[in-house]
């Protein structure tokens, strides 16, 4: 069985960048005290940007720790994949 490639589309890599990307959204709107969205005209591109940079500007506050950042990105995990799940039993 050959490896999946992500250039191929395979579902499983579509799935981790889903879930990635998710999970930094989360994660964002945790650290900002609220979700991190686009305006009726704002480019995806410049959410992202946002996002990108309040995550950031958190981590590189004095004192924070990579145990903080470790922690701060598994509860975004977390709470993404509960979503997953009671979405999957509603269905």
């Amino acid at each position: 069985m050959a490896k999946p490639v992500p250039t191929d589309g395979h579902l499983r890599f579509r799935a981790f960048h889903q879930a990635r990307g998710d999970a930094l959204q989360e994660l964002s709107g945790r650290l900002a005290g609220e979700d991190i969205t686009a305006g009726p005209d704002e480019p995806a591109y410049e959410v992202a940007r946002r996002r990108r940079e309040v995550i950031l500007a958190w981590g590189n506050q004095p004192g924070r720790t990579e145990d903080d950042a470790v922690e701060a990105l598994r509860a975004a995990a977390l709470a993404v994949a509960d979503e997953g799940d009671e979405a999957e039993e509603e269905q």
